[in-house]
């Protein structure tokens, strides 16, 4: 059934009729080789077997959300480096003494510093972020490292004295400190993972999901910092003295992602719309939907819901919809698998 242009909207039971029918259009999309008998008049649909859609409906160039595959579509991707290439200079810059190492390998990489306890020496070594985004456009960040300190025997004792620290930074601004001096064996053990939430020029950290503190970065640079001190007295040590931090993985960045079609030329100026789309969504993620009736020249409604009736100006009869894909937790990522369009003229 194809509900024809000019159609008054009546009752709920209209509105049921027409969300059946826009449903049953991108079932036809779908599982159809053969396309043409799709009424663009009245109804204009398409779904995402490839990044343009299966009737090349999409503008790639003004698109922003990531098309990850025919199943899945399109979704709001985050900004991420799962370590890969174990190329540390791909996305660090290193800085390391002889007592420090710095290496990435099966996604992971680990900053050490160690000194044998039988030695009288400080070493500090550093790892800084060299590709992140611009705090313009960094939303949310989040990391999630191993915190390790550790003491060789005898500190405190015959003359020994053993220190170990370790900071984590973003923006020349400290997330998280910790030191330890003449502690005997392991000081600190500590998974984490911080979550960095944009809030104005500011920065709330959280740690494992608890509130920790707000900073204001001058840079979108996330370093890493250890740093041992080591005096030998002379008797009683045995092994290293220890700092070191291991990131697990890293980067990802939570953005309100957009996904927009061409422009599509209707008979008539459109007096009212209703979009429906195949979507996956969580308690933290949503899609809703922009339209235009000029080309995308301007914007006539934003934000709207998809599965309601949108009014018109009756002004335009180029369409173009923009779908915005939007969450606050990187593990609830939105995706569009389809979509549809009934417009009134």
């Amino acid at each position: 059934m194809v509900i024809k242009a000019g159609y008054n909207i009546q009752s709920e039971d209209v509105h049921k009729i027409i969300i059946t029918t826009l449903q049953n259009a991108m079932n036809i999309i779908q599982e159809a080789s053969d396309t043409s008998n799709i009424y663009y008049d009245e109804i204009t649909a398409d779904v995402f077997s490839d990044s343009t859609g299966k009737l090349n409906t999409i503008d790639t160039t003004n698109t922003t959300a990531e098309y990850e595959d025919e199943s899945a579509g399109y979704i709001n991707a985050t900004f991420y480096d799962t370590f890969n290439d174990d190329s540390i200079g791909t996305i660090w810059t290193v800085n390391t003494d002889s007592y420090g190492s710095c290496s990435e390998s099966n996604s992971i990489m680990v900053l050490e510093e160690a000194i044998d306890c039988q030695v009288t020496a400080t070493g500090s070594s550093t790892v800084e972020s060299n590709a992140l985004p611009s705090l313009n456009d960094l939303n949310t960040l989040v990391f999630k490292v191993n915190k390790y300190l550790f003491g060789p025997p005898y500190g405190g004792l015959y003359g020994n004295s053993y220190t170990q620290e370790l900071t984590i930074y973003f923006g020349e601004q400290i997330i998280e400190t910790h030191s330890a001096t003449n502690v005997n064996g392991i000081a600190l053990n500590e998974d984490v993972e911080y979550t960095l939430v944009k809030n104005g020029s500011d920065y709330d950290v959280y740690k494992n999901g608890t509130y920790l503190k707000t900073i204001t970065p001058t840079s979108n640079v996330l370093k890493f910092y250890v740093y041992v001190h080591s005096v030998y007295g002379g008797g009683g040590a045995v092994g290293y003295s220890r700092s070191k931090i291991t990131c697990h993985y890293v980067f990802y960045n939570i953005e309100n992602k957009v996904l927009q079609t061409n422009s599509q030329t209707f008979n008539n100026n459109i007096n009212s719309i209703l979009v429906t789309a195949r979507t996956t969504t969580g308690s933290s993620s949503s899609i809703t939907v922009d339209v235009s009736t000029d080309g995308g020249t301007t914007w006539e409604v934003t934000n709207q819901n998809l599965n309601e009736v949108i009014p018109l100006s009756g002004n335009g009869n180029q369409l173009v919809l923009r779908f915005n894909l939007s969450t606050t937790d990187y593990t609830d990522v939105p995706k569009i698998h389809a979509y549809a369009a009934q417009v009134w003229t």
